[in-house]
C-alpha cells in the first residue's frame, strides 16, 4: 500500500486531484471531516479562516465548530496568539509564544465535555512544539499545551519524573496512575504532531500520529469542574510554562470512539497535516 501511495502521489501531482486530499488508505480526506463522528463537541480548525477574527495578525476570537457553541478567545489583548499563513503543509496555524498566549474557551469545560465528571471522551490536537522544556526542577519542567487548572486533565510537553522530551497527558496528580506519556523520541521541537487520547471506563489511552503509545486507568473518573479549557497558557498544578508551538486543529467528543473512528481521524490528521 505504501508503495502505491507513492506512485499515486507522483501522479496525482499532475493532475486535479490533491497529493493532500488522499490518505493512507487512499480514502480522500476531503470526504471526512471530524463532525462525521458523533458527539464533536469541540473543534478548532485554523485552516478555516471563515472561523478566525483577526486584529492584523492577532487572533481575537476563533468560533467552535462543534456542536457547542462558543468561541475561543485570549483574556487580554497582549496575550493573543498569532495567525501564520501557509506554515504547515501549506495550511495556516496560530503561534503561542510560550510567554502569556492564551485561547480559552467562552464556556466551562463541563459543557464541552457534556458533564463535570465526564465517563467518556476523546481528545485530539495537531500541534508543532517549538520548544521542549528538558530541565527536571520540582520535579516538573511541563510546556502547558492545554488544560483546565486544577481540577481537569492538562496536556504538558517536556520533562518529567526523569522522562525527557515527553507529550503528556495528565489528571493533574504527580502519580503514575494518572498520567500517560509518548515515549522517548516521538517528540521533537519543531516537527509536526498529532495527539488523539480517547478515555472510557476509567481507562485513558494515547495514540501519536495514530499509532498506540501506551494507556492506563485511574480509581475514578476525570472532575473538569466548571473552569474553561485553556490553549497555551494554564497554572499547571505542580508547576509549569506557557508553551512555545502552533497550534494546526484541536477535537474534543464527549465519547471514546470507535477504532475505525479513531482510524479515519488519525489518517484525516495525517494527511491534511502533512505528518
Amino acid at each position: 500500500m505504501s508503495q502505491f501511495r507513492s506512485v499515486f502521489r507522483l501522479i496525482s501531482t499532475n493532475n486535479s486531484y490533491q497529493v493532500a486530499d488522499y490518505g493512507p488508505n487512499n480514502r480522500a480526506f476531503s470526504t471526512f471531516d471530524p463532525d462525521d463522528i458523533a458527539n464533536l463537541t469541540g473543534w478548532i480548525d485554523i485552516d478555516d479562516s471563515a472561523t478566525i477574527t483577526l486584529d492584523g495578525n492577532f487572533v481575537d476570537s476563533i468560533s467552535n465548530k462543534g456542536s457547542v457553541s462558543c468561541t475561543w478567545q485570549a483574556n487580554v489583548s497582549a496575550a493573543r496568539p498569532v495567525l501564520s499563513s501557509s506554515i504547515v503543509n501549506t495550511r495556516d496555524v496560530i503561534g503561542f509564544d510560550g510567554v502569556d498566549d492564551i485561547l480559552a474557551s467562552s464556556v466551562g469545560a463541563d459543557s464541552l465535555f457534556g458533564s463535570s465528571t465526564p465517563a467518556a471522551y476523546t481528545y485530539g490536537i495537531v500541534m508543532q512544539p517549538n520548544r521542549i522544556d528538558t530541565s527536571n526542577a520540582n520535579p516538573y519542567a511541563l510546556d502547558v499545551i492545554t488544560g483546565m487548572a486544577s481540577s481537569g486533565w492538562t496536556v504538558t510537553v517536556g520533562t518529567s519524573q526523569g522522562l525527557t522530551s515527553r507529550l503528556w497527558h495528565d489528571f493533574g496528580s504527580a502519580d503514575a496512575a494518572d498520567y500517560v506519556t509518548t515515549r522517548g523520541g516521538q517528540v521533537v521541537s519543531g516537527s509536526v504532531m498529532s495527539m488523539i487520547i480517547t478515555y472510557e471506563s476509567k481507562t485513558y489511552s494515547m495514540y501519536v500520529n495514530g499509532t498506540f503509545v501506551g494507556s492506563t486507568t485511574r480509581p475514578s473518573d476525570p472532575t473538569v469542574g466548571l473552569n474553561s479549557v485553556r490553549i497555551g497558557n494554564e497554572i499547571f498544578p505542580s508547576g509549569g510554562d506557557p508553551a512555545l508551538f502552533e497550534l494546526c486543529e484541536l477535537v474534543l467528543y464527549t465519547t471514546s470512539i470507535s477504532a475505525d473512528d479513531l482510524t479515519d481521524l488519525s489518517n484525516y490528521f495525517d494527511d491534511k497535516w502533512g505528518i
